[in-house]
């Protein structure tokens, strides 16, 4: 089946190109968000660290308290993102699918002419669906491990721009002398390059956050194209074999 699924990949090649291009961009943004996410309780960590070792003490549990706060919205934020994302990727690879489908009717007719089953023509596309998956996990693994650094710094800017659109405040943690915690300010650093100083994460610290998120955003994407690609094969295939016998008789 594997090979039967190679053989027509590279048959519609125009029509693989396109799903591959779709399917790169969609596990970049969903890579990109996990990666949010993952590295989020990470950053926070690291930022109590600091607080810890610059030996403030005053009012030090209502800060942390507040960047708990932060980090939770900031947390709701990415799963708010997530859920689109996977709405988005849902609805466009159903139709993808669907038109791939609509464009293979004369080998459907051949398949079915052959005496091969209606089980093995769900698998084979399926198949087709699939492998290119398996192909981009395989890209995106070698690019974590070669190309972690650049994206480890890639991914603090972005938490950069998102910190400063949903809490509304330069990224800066700033401890104020006083004694009143309403006037404390807790945010994170005003530029990327101070961001990239004050989080300093090891190589393995970088590689259990992006290897954590392969597998959360590959295993999402397997069980969407599996569910949306049996379902719709199934039901599309199914009517489309009604119809052929119809037709034959």
């Amino acid at each position: 089946m594997f090979k039967f699924a190679l053989a027509s990949m590279k048959y519609h090649k125009h029509a693989t190109f396109i799903y591959i291009v779709f399917l790169t961009m969609s596990s970049c943004l969903f890579l990109l968000i996990d990666s949010l996410r993952e590295s989020v309780p990470v950053l926070i960590k690291q930022t109590q660290d600091l607080i810890d070792a610059s030996g403030y003490q005053e009012e030090k549990q209502a800060v942390f308290q507040q960047l708990h706060t932060n980090s939770q919205r900031l947390l709701l934020y990415y799963d708010q993102l997530r859920s689109w994302l996977l709405v988005a990727f849902s609805i466009i690879f159903f139709f993808l699918l669907l038109f791939y489908q609509r464009k293979k009717v004369q080998e459907f007719t051949v398949w079915y002419q052959s005496g091969s089953s209606f089980w093995n023509w769900v698998s084979l596309n399926l198949s087709e669906c699939l492998i290119p998956l398996l192909i981009v996990t395989i890209v995106f693994s070698f690019l974590f491990l070669f190309y972690q650094h650049a994206i480890g710094k890639f991914i603090l800017m972005i938490h950069l721009e998102f910190i400063n659109h949903v809490n509304g405040t330069s990224p800066n943690v700033h401890l104020s002398e006083t004694h009143t915690v309403n006037q404390l300010f807790i945010r994170f650093p005003t530029t990327n390059d101070a961001l990239i100083a004050s989080i300093q994460l090891t190589s393995k610290e970088w590689l259990s956050i992006f290897f954590t998120t392969l597998w959360k955003t590959i295993r999402t994407l397997f069980l969407t194209i599996s569910l949306i690609g049996l379902t719709t094969l199934t039901s599309y295939s199914y009517w489309r074999y009604r119809h052929w016998n119809n037709s034959s008789h």
